[in-house]
């Protein structure tokens, strides 16, 4: 993690003290924050072994950041493998932490992909707490949404919206939600492809993923990067946004008293 810190004060421009968390988020949500100067640590198993948030150290590390006021925002998702609804083997509605007929590979996965979850969901936890602004993003149809930790901190979410992301860009329809918790004005990113005799409202072309040839559909839908490039920006303004206005709010608050 040392190494992560280090690397995102060499390109910080802007709040020097501060840093941008992304956890298990797509490379575009990391460039949006880069481009806007910000000290970004990304945090994903997916490409370093040690940058594993499921392992107790690195949520030790990265919980210390926030309680020290030493993060501006965080970005965080989880990989949609073991989470897809159609994985009905591994997963279901009735039992989110564990399917009815999972094979030996299925349960050394789920145990990943749970302890994955269950730290990410305190992060988010720690964040509420401590005033740090979150923004949570996975597919709408996954079953994390009824993951026991989650389904209450839902309800005290400060905004939300899902999107289609063949709206923003791309001929790939992916349905996405976005959570946020001390971020405001989530609904703005709403969009909605209403497929209107099967053609995309935004590019009057069938979607990509959705062709009718399994095999290739199968393919376009899992290499592609669902959260879009405008999407990520927008979010990645919000958060800072919120967090100079709750940085001003303790500035007054220390000198002019409450």
């Amino acid at each position: 993690m040392r190494r992560l810190w280090r690397r995102a004060r060499l390109h910080v421009t802007i709040m020097p003290y501060l840093v941008m968390l992304c956890t298990c988020v797509s490379d575009r949500v990391r460039r949006a924050c880069e481009a806007r100067g910000l000290g970004t640590v990304a945090v994903n198993v997916a490409r370093h072994r040690l940058d594993d948030l499921g392992d107790p150290q690195v949520l030790k590390t990265l919980t210390g950041w926030v309680r020290a006021s030493a993060v501006l925002g965080v970005w965080a998702s989880l990989p949609c493998a073991t989470w897809r609804s159609g994985a009905a083997r591994m997963r279901n509605l009735e039992s989110p932490l564990l399917g009815s007929r999972p094979t030996e590979a299925d349960r050394r996965a789920l145990r990943s992909a749970n302890a994955l979850a269950a730290a990410t969901i305190q992060l988010i936890r720690e964040c509420i707490f401590h005033r740090v602004p979150i923004i949570f993003v996975h597919s709408e149809s996954s079953l994390i949404w009824n993951h026991p930790l989650l389904s209450p901190l839902l309800s005290s979410s400060s905004s939300s919206c899902s999107l289609d992301s063949c709206m923003y860009s791309g001929r790939v329809r992916q349905r996405m939600c976005l959570v946020g918790w001390g971020v405001r004005d989530l609904h703005l990113l709403a969009r909605r492809c209403h497929c209107a005799q099967g053609l995309c409202d935004r590019t009057r072309r069938r979607h990509l993923g959705g062709l009718g040839r399994p095999a290739l559909d199968a393919v376009v839908r899992a290499s592609s990067d669902g959260l879009p490039s405008e999407v990520s920006s927008a979010g990645t303004d919000m958060i800072v946004g919120e967090a100079r206005q709750l940085s001003r709010a303790a500035k007054y608050k220390k000198f002019f008293g409450d």
